[in-house]
């Protein structure tokens, strides 16, 4: 069984309420998710204005839904991705896998797309990770015009997930912070 693990946190330069963000006790126990039948979901309100980051931890995946409530003035976001050891290799379709030190694929960061209101959707939505000072990042834009265009809320999906047979140690169900990264 292999013993990775990656940790997706927000930050931001600005503070979010503290009751919106509760502790770290959607996914406490990261055995949990050796269960097919587990389905955790958390919703937190108003991360940055008009958004809201909902996450859903169920088997071997932790979906990550950025919901734009209202039209924005940019549709970035950044989250701070800690990978400890993994390597991280983007790939043509957008998605992202995250590999030990002999190439084998340990998680991937699955292809991003964004649907409306309505159903309507688009890989309009690209990935980008960015190292700073020690630290990566990775970067969620969408694309405004198709935003702007669109019946809100829209709801932005990246996914993580376990591709191997194994489940490996993924506790990146909840925020460990209590702020949020957005860039305006």
């Amino acid at each position: 069984k292999s013993q990775h693990s990656i940790y997706v946190t927000t930050d931001t330069e600005t503070e979010a309420d503290s009751d919106k963000l509760p502790n770290s006790d959607i996914v406490q126990n990261p055995e949990a998710l050796l269960v097919e039948n587990v389905y955790q979901k958390v919703l937190y309100e108003d991360v940055y204005e008009n958004v809201d980051l909902e996450y859903i931890a169920s088997g071997k995946t932790v979906k990550e839904n950025i919901i734009v409530n209202e039209p924005l003035d940019s549709y970035d976001f950044a989250f701070e991705l800690d990978i400890n050891d993994l390597n991280y290799v983007v790939n043509e379709d957008k998605s992202i896998f995250l590999n030990d030190d002999e190439g084998n694929t340990e998680f991937v960061i699955q292809a991003p797309v964004m649907y409306d209101a309505n159903g309507l959707a688009s890989n309009d939505v690209t990935y980008e990770i960015i190292e700073n000072a020690g630290q990566h990042y990775l970067i969620v834009s969408a694309d405004e015009e198709w935003v702007n265009a669109a019946e809100f809320p829209v709801t932005i999906d990246p996914t993580i997930s376990d591709e191997i047979d194994t489940l490996n140690s993924l506790e990146s169900a909840y925020v460990t912070e209590t702020t949020a990264y957005h860039d305006t």
